[in-house]
């Protein structure tokens, strides 16, 4: 990418430029995920082969107390660490991949700051994404595996692979009535037999 294109200034390195540089984020941000759709997409187009898109969050943890800091952490909150298995305050993040044929691209980070859930984030990156050449797929951990967030990725292209939560049941359309016929079947089968 041509950094010189979205600022006036001349940069001699690329850490200059991002320590001291004048630049617009958003037209940084978005020079940056309009690249890496289109090695994606081209990519997907050339192989015939799917795009994966890969999301997940994490936890940038506050490793020192507030006394001991030159900077003080803005924005953290307290948030569920399940490496951990308790809170942890810090800073979450969402972030997006985009991989074909392993080619695999940093497409978004967004700070989570519970003003909106992370599914709703997810869904506003789909919505970004251009519907997808091939049949793709959304790589998700069970925290994503909900109809909203499927509903917003199939729309371009993308089907769901993500683990389900045991409290989780998600049947598609007209599924449920002969998952329970086949159970009365099986029930009845086995009563039979005994």
């Amino acid at each position: 990418m041509d950094f010189a294109r979205h600022s006036d200034c001349h940069r001699t390195t690329i850490v200059y430029f991002l320590n001291h540089g004048k630049w617009d984020e958003k037209i940084l941000e978005t020079a940056i995920r309009q690249s890496v759709t289109e090695i994606i997409y081209e990519e997907s187009k050339r192989s015939k082969k799917p795009i994966l898109c890969i999301v997940d969050d994490t936890i940038f943890s506050k490793t020192a107390p507030s006394s001991k800091v030159r900077h003080p952490i803005d924005s953290a909150y307290f948030h569920y660490s399940h490496l951990k298995g308790k809170s942890d305050y810090g800073h979450q993040a969402i972030s997006v991949l985009l991989s074909c044929n392993g080619i695999t691209l940093h497409y978004a980070v967004k700070m989570y700051d519970k003003s909106i859930s992370k599914i709703d984030m997810a869904c506003e990156i789909a919505q970004e994404l251009p519907s997808a050449p091939n049949i793709s797929y959304l790589l998700c951990d069970s925290w994503y595996v909900c109809g909203k967030l499927m509903d917003a990725f199939i729309k371009k292209g993308f089907y769901t692979i993500g683990a389900l939560k045991t409290n989780r049941i998600l049947y598609p359309e007209g599924i449920k009535e002969s998952v329970r016929v086949l159970a009365e079947r099986l029930m009845e089968k086995q009563c039979t037999s005994s």
